[in-house]
């Protein structure tokens, strides 16, 4: 998702038309970056937490939000399908 979509989004979601989506976008993207700036951090409630580290920016899963996307997969072991890397792989025909 990018910038345009999150607009679109908040225009059906809202009721609002898309100069006034624009703005919101705008001021949040204004607020995350003066919190990074003061505290080298922003939070966005209930999904984790930006983090400024020297010029490199980390984003930290907030827990919860991880368990509610992973919940249908708590508990499932992983499949393998192959331990052979070169499955589907055709070896090269050499020409006599």
């Amino acid at each position: 998702m990018n910038s345009n979509d999150l607009i679109a989004l908040l225009v059906q979601k809202l009721s609002i038309d898309e100069e006034q989506a624009e703005g919101m976008v705008s001021e949040w993207i204004q607020h995350l970056g003066a919190e990074l700036s003061t505290n080298g951090q922003a939070d966005i409630p209930g999904i984790g937490t930006l983090i400024l580290e020297g010029s490199k920016l980390h984003f930290e899963l907030d827990p919860g939000f991880a368990m509610e996307v992973n919940y249908k997969y708590l508990g499932m072991k992983p499949i393998v399908i192959s331990d052979d890397i070169n499955i589907g792989l055709k070896e090269p025909e050499v020409e006599d």
